[in-house]
């Protein structure tokens, strides 16, 4: 899908959370919103939080299980990254649809997950490590998790999708 000359968010219809590199290493970020979603360059990842302060819930769980029903499509691996603001308004259920997803795996080269947190949000950081270091139950380690800061560090987004990759 072609993003318009002026930058702005492209609309698409189907519902669906993750990202991917692009050819020109411009990262584009699926983000639910309420009735679509929209893709946009990286760069204004920052902005749109800024004036759209997020509230209310963060359905993690929902949104991991909307972004596997899209996984496993080609002979690929699977890469999926989560913007998050805030603790999932079940921690437990998030936790449990990596799990199951792990468990369902040959490799821990099928899949991996990258959290990347925007915002300061104390509890979103501790249960974003938490998941990324002391997942319990899951067959392979298939989560990283940076805050903003420590992905704004790395050199370009493919260092970043590398060094998740790599754990």
């Amino acid at each position: 899908m072609e993003e318009p000359a002026s930058g702005a968010p492209t609309k698409i219809s189907q519902q669906h959370v993750g990202a991917a590199p692009r050819e020109n290493d411009a990262l584009r970020a699926r983000i639910v919103a309420p009735r679509a979603l929209l893709l946009l360059p990286a760069l204004q990842l920052a902005k749109v939080f800024a004036a759209r302060s997020p509230r209310s819930s963060t359905p993690l769980a929902e949104a991991l299980t909307a972004a596997l029903k899209l996984a496993g499509k080609s002979d690929k691996k699977d890469f999926i990254i989560v913007f998050t603001d805030g603790v999932p308004d079940d921690r437990t259920a998030a936790a449990k649809v990596i799990v199951d997803a792990s468990n369902k795996l040959q490799s821990d080269d099928e899949l991996t997950f990258l959290f990347v947190q925007v915002g300061h949000d104390r509890a979103a950081t501790d249960y974003l490590r938490d998941l990324d270091d002391n997942l319990k139950g899951a067959k392979f380690d298939i989560v990283d998790a940076k805050t903003v800061a420590e992905a704004e560090s790395f050199a370009s987004t493919a260092d970043l999708v590398l060094a998740a990759i790599d754990g």
